[in-house]
């Protein structure tokens, strides 16, 4: 799939990112990031997309940072996030957010690219019982110039 900014190595690394936060199989919520991946690496691209080029450079060259860098700090394994199986990753997430300064504070970045676009698809709304407020209707054709 083509994105607007990210490449495709970088939607790789974000997608394995949202593997290691929102795991499939759980308990009280089976649906993981792995099972809508298409939809929701589109939404957190579009939201990428609609930031300022600074921004938008900042966020890709994180993404590479992060790839390489968190499995040899927080795991000790010279690795890319991308091969890492689902266990690990959420190991890798639960000692970054337990980390020092940069640890936490970078997870909330990511957290605050990869939830939303997650819990705005349609299937995980549903997986939740979410119910829109003031829903759209079927025949909005969208807002007029």
């Amino acid at each position: 799939m083509a994105y607007r900014t990210l490449s495709r190595r970088q939607a790789q690394i974000l997608l394995a990112l949202g593997r290691g936060m929102i795991p499939a199989g759980g308990p009280h919520f089976a649906l993981g990031a792995v099972h809508v991946a298409d939809q929701w690496l589109a939404r957190a691209d579009y939201a990428i997309s609609r930031m300022p080029f600074l921004t938008q450079l900042g966020i890709r060259l994180l993404l590479v940072f992060v790839d390489y860098a968190w499995p040899v700090f927080f795991l000790r394994r010279f690795v890319s996030v991308t091969r890492l199986s689902e266990d690990r990753l959420e190991l890798l997430m639960h000692r970054a957010e337990a980390s020092a300064l940069w640890g936490p504070l970078v997870m909330t970045l990511l957290k605050a690219l990869v939830f939303p676009a997650f819990y705005g698809t349609a299937e995980a709304k549903a997986a939740i019982g979410f119910a829109e407020k003031f829903p759209v209707p079927d025949e909005f054709e969208g807002v007029r110039p």
